[in-house]
């Protein structure tokens, strides 16, 4: 049982949370959650480069970057990242979504749009192996993966990824890269833990890819969520009962397990009040 003078630092621990987090707001404001997806990828031939956006839906609410991918040397820059698009088209009168809009579809409409082509039908089939716990820090923690591409009986390459629970299904879709042996291959899958779980997008390149059926299934010009179509492969993980899973430990007390869930919930109400603060007074200031 907990004691009067528990309570009472309880009931004085909530003012000051929601004091701190008041303060606090634009922090607040640029740590909220949210799915990531990838967008409009489209191949420049004269760069031997694949363009695409980057739709963040987190707390920051920045409009969709645009970034690139050469695949001779696999290097990714970021061409349009959030601190430019703010510090360019938000102004005192707000944002000139107007002049956003003309720079993205000046700098895609030279480009080539992707295709995204049968995966099944071309005989690429893929498996994914959890590789074990990643840890970032003592509080942050998801699973390392490892996808096996293969074409036919011939493995292809390999590609790892960070992911949530062990054992979740992952969406691949493979776009066609024209007059080339490559394709792009996109993993959408439940990559950030936060809050329960986002939905995140990567882009890899997969080489020696032999085209066998080029019909295009889809394209992506604007992508608004996970979905699943005829010809993309749904890999569940496999191996999972390899490696411990340590993060289901059942050892904590109750009164820790109460304390917990009450910071919890102050918190949660905290970042809250403070993400409306935070947007409010993002909002008078532009």
């Amino acid at each position: 049982m907990y004691k009067k003078n528990d309570i009472f630092s309880i009931l004085i621990f909530v003012p000051v949370v929601f004091s701190y987090m008041a303060i606090s707001a634009e922090d607040v404001f640029a740590t909220v959650g949210g799915p990531t997806y990838l967008e409009r990828l489209s191949y420049s031939p004269s760069e031997n480069a694949i363009y695409y956006l980057i739709n963040n839906q987190g707390g920051r609410g920045c409009p969709a970057e645009i970034a690139k991918i050469n695949l001779t040397t696999k290097e990714q820059i970021l061409i349009l990242p959030c601190d430019k698009i703010e510090e360019t088209y938000y102004t005192n009168e707000g944002f000139n979504s107007l002049e956003y809009e003309r720079f993205v579809q000046n700098t895609f409409q030279p480009l080539i749009s992707l295709p995204i082509i049968s995966l099944p039908k071309n005989g690429i089939s893929i498996t994914v192996d959890y590789v074990g716990e990643h840890r970032f820090d003592e509080y942050n923690v998801s699973s390392d993966f490892r996808a096996l591409v293969s074409q036919g009986n011939e493995k292809k390459g390999t590609i790892d990824f960070l992911g949530c629970y062990k054992d979740q299904p992952n969406v691949f879709r493979g776009y066609m890269i024209p007059n080339t042996d490559k394709i792009a291959m996109v993993v959408s899958r439940i990559g950030d833990c936060f809050e329960g779980g986002y939905t995140d997008d990567d882009m890899y390149i997969v080489e020696n890819i032999i085209s066998k059926d080029t019909t295009p299934i889809a394209y992506h010009n604007n992508f608004s969520g996970p979905q699943v179509r005829e010809g993309y492969l749904v890999v569940s993980t496999q191996n999972v009962d390899t490696i411990l899973d340590s993060l289901s430990g059942k050892t904590q007390k109750t009164d820790f397990i109460l304390v917990a869930a009450i910071s919890t919930l102050i918190i949660g109400v905290g970042f809250g009040a403070g993400y409306a603060v935070g947007h409010k007074t993002k909002a008078l200031s532009l």
